[in-house]
C-alpha cells in the first residue's frame, strides 16, 4: 500500500499544526485530529466538485468548523506556551524558614 499524499487543504493544515507546537497537550490531540479530518473532507469535496446545494452547504459548514477548530488549537497552544510548566517546576523557598 502506498502512502496517501495530502491534498492542498490538508497539507496547509499540517504545516500550520507543525508551526503551532510539536507537543500535544490536553485537548490539543483531539483538536488536531478533528482539524485533519475536516481538511481531508474539504479536499474530497473540492476534488469531487458538485453543484448540489446540499454538498455546497456541507462544505461551507466544514470550512467554518475547520476555522473554529484551528482557532481553538491556537488558543490551546498559546496556553501551553505561557510558561506555566516552567513556573510550576521552579522551586519556591518558604520565607519563614530562612
Amino acid at each position: 500500500m502506498t502512502a496517501r499524499r495530502p491534498k492542498s487543504v490538508e497539507a496547509a493544515v499540517r504545516r500550520d499544526l507543525a508551526r503551532m507546537s510539536a507537543k500535544q497537550v490536553g485537548a490539543q490531540a483531539a483538536l488536531t485530529e478533528m482539524a485533519l479530518r475536516l481538511a481531508r473532507a474539504i479536499d474530497g469535496w473540492e476534488v469531487g466538485t458538485t453543484n448540489s446545494a446540499a454538498a455546497f452547504s456541507a462544505m461551507t459548514k466544514a470550512h467554518q468548523e475547520l476555522r473554529a477548530t484551528l482557532a481553538a488549537l491556537m488558543e490551546v497552544a498559546s496556553d501551553a506556551d505561557d510558561g506555566f510548566e516552567a513556573r510550576m517546576s521552579t522551586p519556591v523557598r518558604d520565607a519563614s524558614q530562612s
